[in-house]
């Protein structure tokens, strides 16, 4: 979620983070895989991107960027991939294999659904975005 100029908590932080752990959890009900939630920029500071844009200037209360797997390896073993592949480790970690395609599918509709049933108010409930 927002932001990844800046590591300033987005004003409708909590909902964002509630939302998001909701469809992170649908996910990881699918198949078992863990899709982590944090702000942007504690992944990655940079200057910025599409969801900083939408949720500033569209005033979209609700932005998300979702890293699909696979996985890129943790700190050493990306460390010595590199050393032994080059940037080739790196950019490998983009590439799903063909048998994973239809489970992520799987497991992003139902995070989607469930970001949906989240922030889209459900009638008479007063659940949902405002």
């Amino acid at each position: 979620f927002p932001f990844v100029h800046s590591t300033a908590a987005p004003h409708n932080e909590l909902q964002l983070v509630a939302s998001a752990e909701a469809a992170s959890e649908a996910a990881r009900s699918v198949h078992g895989m863990d899709y982590e939630v944090l702000q942007l920029s504690h992944f990655e500071t940079v200057g910025g991107t599409i969801v900083d844009w939408v949720y500033e200037e569209l005033r979209a209360p609700f932005c998300y960027t979702v890293e699909l797997r696979p996985a890129l390896p943790g700190k050493l073993a990306l460390l010595l991939a590199l050393l032994h592949r080059g940037k080739d480790a790196y950019h490998e970690g983009f590439a799903l294999p063909e048998n994973q395609i239809v489970p992520v599918g799987e497991e992003m509709t139902a995070a989607i659904v469930e970001l949906l049933r989240f922030t889209l108010p459900a009638e008479g409930t007063g659940r949902g975005a405002s």
